[in-house]
């Protein structure tokens, strides 16, 4: 299982090797990708796991979070558009998909 966390300067480690698509959220776009492999992703909420199937969204602020399939399939349609995700990796921000 791949653990995705914040390291001690608030930047993301471990969602390098992920390559986000364009999904929207009335009013705004996300980045998400669905998710192949379990991840655990270190949020402000706590510790979240993400299971084959769910997705792994790309917040407004860069924050990462899971969110389970029939949730997104609900409150989500895919836009055509480049991803714009970005969230801290460490000394610079991480693009997805760039």
């Amino acid at each position: 299982m791949k653990h995705i966390f914040r390291n001690s300067d608030g930047y993301y480690v471990g969602a390098e090797s992920f390559t986000f698509g364009r999904y929207r959220k009335l009013p705004v776009v996300i980045g998400a990708v669905r998710l192949t492999e379990p991840v655990e992703i270190d949020t402000l909420e706590g510790t979240m796991t993400g299971n084959i199937g769910d997705w792994l969204l790309c917040g407004v602020n860069g924050e990462l979070y899971p969110c389970k399939n029939d949730v997104f399939q609900q409150t989500y349609d895919e836009v055509n558009e480049k991803p714009e995700c970005t969230y801290q990796t460490g000394a610079s921000k991480h693009r997805p998909g760039y």
